[in-house]
């Protein structure tokens, strides 16, 4: 996949240098810039009485590391990547909290006692989240100190500007509301949203894609857990869907004026609590199933449709279909192209049917298991009417997704 990178450096480099590997083209757009401040040491002061470090990013990890020589305390970090900068600055005790920062708080309550010491923060000028909120509801004091500030970029450069709007971006890696918030203005000084809607934004959290709920982007894809890995994951996810016809060899001209018509099919973002963002008019229109040619596994005859394809149809397509399961869009595609919803998935498809309004026949979604689920049974020699219809084991899985 062609892909932009819009985190700050040294992050970004690294990033860029881990996705090549795995075969996609890079684009580096940091959109904030690092900037320690010149008074960190003077402003960290004595820690002897600390009983513990926070960090929230990689970032002030270093910016700690470059004002200050103590290592011997124990550090708490957000998340993984986190924790790595922290072990290369030379810290001893180092213990990731693989969240957010209500992950971290947790983290830190759990090991902590606030009558052993007040805790330190080393924190951006612009936090996200209240950690310190956090924790002083539960009894300890917090001493948040900042030790540096983000600076938003003032314009794209003319190399992303060129690459958005003549197509050649696939997805944009967001990993902060506040590179996402400026994203959204500075494509909006040079007029790039219509090019927005041939990108899928590919988000940390639920929290970093509400900020991107402006454009109208052609999909919206979330991380399952706020790390690298999991975004990552995320977008391995996607790119081994398989390329819609309508994306294939169209001019520049072609793919704007269809991918604007299109916006509609745009993947379902959550919220924190699993609900769905309130989606505009356009996203309810469902998409229109376009049956193949027969097959043998399919059974059209006495309907306008396959129930597979009716069942699809209802919850508005196949990509707002994997977002309400929170399974990848390929598996819905497959169940689409075979005219086929294996009955193991029927629960999972009820519940979510039930979750976001969905107005589903019972029975419908009982034939859309067709001819292909009875194909499997044993005694295959048997007349086809005759053989028990193959029921795989109840309870199994649902497969993850780019929206879970």
């Amino acid at each position: 996949m062609r892909l932009l990178v819009t985190r700050a450096r040294p992050e970004a480099d690294s990033l860029a240098a881990e996705l090549e590997r795995r075969g996609h083209e890079v684009l580096v757009e940091p959109l904030l810039t690092i900037q320690p401040l010149a008074d960190g040491a003077a402003s960290i002061g004595d820690l002897s009485a600390v009983q513990a470090l926070l960090f929230t990013s990689a970032n002030g990890v270093r910016a700690f590391a470059a004002a200050s020589g103590e290592r011997s305390k124990p550090a708490f970090t957000v998340g993984d990547s986190t924790a790595a900068a922290a072990r290369a600055a030379g810290f001893r005790r180092v213990e990731s909290a693989d969240g957010d920062v209500a992950a971290l708080a947790a983290l830190a309550r759990a090991r902590l006692r606030p009558e052993d010491g007040p805790l330190f923060h080393g924190a951006a000028r612009q936090v996200a989240g209240d950690l310190k909120g956090l924790l002083e509801a539960e009894g300890f004091a917090v001493q948040r100190v900042v030790l540096y500030e983000a600076r938003t970029a003032a314009a794209l450069s003319e190399s992303a500007v060129a690459a958005l709007a003549s197509g050649r971006i696939d997805a944009i890696l967001f990993f902060s509301p506040r590179t996402a918030e400026a994203f959204v203005g500075l494509a909006a000084a040079r007029q790039l949203f219509p090019a927005l809607a041939r990108c899928t934004a590919v988000c940390l959290s639920a929290a970093v894609a509400r900020v991107l709920a402006g454009p109208p982007w052609g999909g919206v894809a979330i991380a399952q857990r706020p790390d690298q890995n999991a975004l990552l994951a995320c977008l391995e996810s996607l790119a081994s869907e398989p390329v819609p016809p309508a994306r294939a060899g169209r001019t520049s001209d072609e793919a704007t004026a269809s991918d604007e018509v299109n916006t509609a099919k745009r993947t379902l973002v959550m919220q924190d609590d699993g609900k769905p963002e309130p989606q505009r008019p356009e996203t309810q229109r469902p998409e229109t199933p376009k049956p193949e040619a027969s097959k043998p596994d399919r059974d059209t005859s006495g309907a306008a449709e396959p129930p597979a394809l009716a069942v699809i149809a209802a919850f508005g397509g196949i990509r707002p279909m994997a977002g309400k399961l929170g399974i990848a869009v390929s598996t819905v595609q497959g169940w689409r192209e075979r005219a086929v919803i294996p009955s193991a998935r029927h629960g999972d498809i009820r519940s979510a049917a039930r979750l976001h309004n969905v107005a589903l026949d019972p029975a419908v979604l009982a034939a859309s298991g067709g001819v292909t689920e009875k194909a499997k049974a044993p005694e295959a020699d048997r007349p086809a009417a005759a053989q028990p219809a193959a029921r795989p084991a109840t309870g199994a899985p649902a497969s993850g997704g780019p929206g879970a």
